[in-house]
């Protein structure tokens, strides 16, 4: 008997959880922002160089100006296509999981992490796919294409190094 009035008491009714979630919605600009003002000034910098490359790469994707850059473009396989599709999505769910990340201001050296390796794994991937596609001569796709690649990759390096600065001074408080 003794159990159960315990559990009745340790157990939050209704109301207080709709007190306690009232004021607290799940995704606000307002957290994102409030959590880039608690970090470095380069941290802020490189994220905003990283959403102005990634909305540059949005705007050219639907608008067609990427598609003679594109491997398939060289190739004429739809694999190839495809596969720029899915690296597209893939691309999208990692700066939506990283936002994401930034706005409840946890685990963001991990996610950023998880960002690289797989942002390497497409630049390496992607070259390759590219030096295969490319007739001979076609330099300016692939000297393009590794630039931003490399670009993305160091400010997301760049993202991971502040992350661990701020978290290390953190933790020294």
């Amino acid at each position: 008997m003794k159990e159960d009035d315990s559990n009745a008491e340790s157990t939050p009714s209704k109301e207080e959880i709709d007190a306690l979630l009232k004021d607290m919605p799940l995704f606000d600009l307002k957290s994102v922002k409030n959590t880039l003002y608690k970090r470095s000034i380069r941290f802020r910098v490189y994220w905003l160089v990283l959403m102005v490359v990634t909305l540059s790469y949005v705007m050219g994707w639907f608008s067609g100006a990427l598609v003679p850059m594109m491997a398939s473009s060289f190739s004429n396989l739809d694999a190839d296509y495809q596969l720029h599709q899915l690296r597209f999505l893939i691309g999208f769910l990692m700066i939506a999981a990283g936002t994401i990340a930034i706005n409840f201001d946890r685990h963001i050296d991990h996610m950023f992490i998880g960002i690289f390796w797989v942002q390497l794994y497409f630049h390496i991937s992607g070259t390759l796919r590219l030096i295969r596609s490319l007739p001979d001569g076609e330099t300016f796709s692939l000297t393009t294409y590794t630039i931003i690649q490399s670009v993305i990759l160091l400010l997301m390096l760049g993202l991971i190094i502040e992350e661990r600065i701020y978290q290390r001074n953190l933790y020294r408080l």
